[in-house]
């Protein structure tokens, strides 16, 4: 991975990747756009999709992999619960199997912790205003979900959101090969990325279109019912096939956003220092 450069203008140590000094706005000519993927991209998506198909073919080793997207799942439960005040523990579901998240009653003072990071983050950020602008903005869609119904049917959704969300990260860390301890991490990355996102969209596309695996999906279990049940009935007026062909759409998408930050990976660097150096915009 290379590290800071200097600005042949002014000499200022900043990001490789910067577009631009942030200290004169020299154009640091050495940084040309990249390219769509790397080669060596292309070769750990290649790899991973390929070792994800295989894995998943092979019902011993598909089962193997389970685990890591029911943690995965919960873990979306918990964090977003604890987002909004409520304590949550993820765990698995040794009796039926899966998984699940015990949530206790909200406690108040917890909404503390994200007001105080979004306050953190605009004194942070309060040379820039772009910024300061979009956490206000994130500030206000915060308070609106923290303090209606609305935070409840985000905790539901985060559970299959999170699994979605990890196959981004991994896909991205596959695209980018930024911060690895060796190269064979990029098709490792690729292929758990793809295990999920191949699993998603298998059970999105069976909710979607088979009433048998409809009718199984909603009966749930002896103590608790699945997501999108409780989401379609009691939050959002969408029958459980239309969420699930929302989910689709979305796991197909997807894949989109980690190229889009990976193709402009100079800008976000550019923006990231900007902010964190306190420099104004230009």
């Amino acid at each position: 991975m290379a590290g800071p450069i200097a600005c042949p203008l002014c000499g200022r140590t900043q990001h490789h990747a910067n577009a631009r000094c942030l200290g004169c706005g020299e154009p640091l000519a050495s940084n040309t756009a990249k390219p769509r993927l790397s080669n060596a991209a292309r070769r750990a998506l290649a790899i991973g999709f390929a070792l994800a198909v295989v894995l998943t073919l092979i019902p011993f080793t598909r089962i193997l992999f389970f685990p890591l997207i029911t943690i995965v799942h919960e873990l979306g439960h918990a964090a977003t619960a604890w987002m909004f005040g409520y304590p949550a523990i993820p765990a698995f579901d040794f009796g039926e199997g899966g998984g699940m998240t015990m949530t206790r009653d909200r406690v108040p003072l917890l909404l503390l912790i994200p007001y105080g990071l979004l306050a953190a983050a605009l004194w942070k950020a309060r040379h820039d205003v772009p910024t300061v602008i979009a956490l206000l903005v994130v500030a206000a869609v915060y308070s609106r979900l923290a303090f209606t119904n609305s935070h409840n049917a985000l905790i539901l959704a985060m559970g299959h959101g999170a699994e979605l969300l990890m196959a981004l990260v991994f896909l991205h860390r596959a695209m980018a090969g930024t911060t690895l301890l060796q190269a064979d991490e990029r098709p490792a990355y690729a292929m758990c990325a793809f295990l999920i996102l191949i699993h998603d969209v298998q059970f999105a596309w069976t909710i979607s279109r088979s009433t048998e695996a409809q009718a199984a999906y909603a009966e749930g279990k002896s103590s608790v019912e699945n997501d999108w049940i409780v989401l379609a009935a009691d939050h959002v007026n969408i029958s459980v096939p239309g969420i699930a062909r929302i989910f689709l759409l979305a796991c197909l998408a997807g894949p989109v956003i980690p190229w889009l930050l990976y193709r402009h990976e100079s800008t976000m660097a550019e923006w990231w220092m900007r902010v964190t150096a306190g420099v104004e915009e230009p």
